[in-house]
């Protein structure tokens, strides 16, 4: 297990740190990976539903869609936070994600075959698509931490608010995109697929709340933090946690000491001692690996074939069928 976190935190750090090219394509690994998954996504939805992707999908649609499904979560758990989103003062991301989609778009009209095999290519993706939804969910998470960010927003920072801020970073491309049918010429608003999603459908969902907890937890964030395993002394501010019995808090919550005020503290399913950031990073990005993995054995191999062809979608709406582009 220390050797897969290791091997996990490493690839983090290489997403995160390094450039495609210094000079041509001075971007980062994770972004730029980023960027063609959604394409490849959002260029395979189009051709389900006979557009081409070229010649029938007028290029303002196209381009705007596509920008939306990739900046969703980005931009919504920015304005939660109290922050603009990067691309609302740069260019840079307009510039990066573009020029690969534009990449993808002339790769796959030369050998449109490739999106039709998707399938394959998504499941090659799984530990890719871990890691970088594991960067973003805890990125996220890292914003609370900035100095700029609003005091009114910091109320974000408790067990709710990082719950809330994992699942839509994880999911918010991939579920903004089947609401709009952003993979269509002219967008309409349908209900939302995480509304009718069964389990595996809302992995991207639950899968990234999951992800945000085991960051917090594994990091012993002060969101998941209470100050006694006693509910007599936690009163009603920590209602339920209140009136759960102590002996089941204390196989939930783990005791530490705060040096500098010498007081007593519990933390959600700690590990003690507390792991460095990138060691939770590498953590939330194994979950996810086993949560998309298992999606992926249960839904292509596991099931029975009728489950596997029933009609999930209304008319031709592109990306109704489930939410995982995120």
């Amino acid at each position: 297990m220390d050797n897969l976190l290791t091997s996990t935190s490493d690839a983090l750090k290489f997403l995160s740190t390094n450039v495609v090219h210094p000079t041509y394509f001075p971007y980062l690994w994770a972004p730029t990976l980023h960027a063609a998954r959604i394409s490849l996504v959002y260029q395979t939805l189009a051709r389900k539903v006979g557009l081409g992707t070229y010649s029938k999908f007028p290029w303002g649609p196209y381009i705007a869609g596509y920008l939306v499904s990739c900046w969703a979560g980005g931009i919504i758990t920015n304005f939660l936070l109290g922050m603009p989103p990067p691309m609302a003062y740069s260019f840079q991301p307009y510039i990066n994600y573009l020029a690969v989609h534009l990449g993808l778009t002339a790769f796959f009209s030369v050998f449109p075959f490739v999106p039709t095999r998707s399938k394959n290519l998504r499941h090659s993706f799984i530990p890719v698509d871990a890691l970088l939804r594991a960067l973003s969910v805890t990125g996220t998470l890292g914003i609370l931490d900035n100095p700029n960010v609003p005091p009114a927003f910091k109320a974000m920072n408790n067990p709710f608010g990082h719950i809330l801020l994992g699942a839509l970073a994880s999911a918010s491309g991939g579920i903004s995109m089947s609401t709009f049918s952003l993979t269509l010429p002219s967008w309409q608003f349908s209900t939302p697929p995480i509304l009718t999603a069964g389990l595996w459908s809302s992995a991207d969902v639950w899968g990234g709340a999951l992800a945000a907890v085991i960051f917090g937890a594994a990091t012993q964030s002060p969101a998941f933090t209470i100050p006694s395993t006693n509910p007599a002394v936690l009163g009603p501010a920590y209602f339920p946690l209140n009136l759960v019995p102590q002996t089941i808090l204390e196989l939930l919550f783990r005791p530490s000491v705060v040096a500098a005020k010498g007081a007593s503290q519990a933390h959600i399913l700690a590990v003690s001692p507390q792991v460095a950031p990138h060691v939770g990073k590498a953590m939330a990005a194994v979950a996810l690996a086993v949560v998309f993995g298992s999606r992926a054995l249960y839904t292509h191999w596991l099931s029975s074939p009728v489950a596997q062809k029933a009609p999930v979608t209304q008319g031709k709406k592109a990306g109704s069928k489930t939410i995982r582009s995120q």
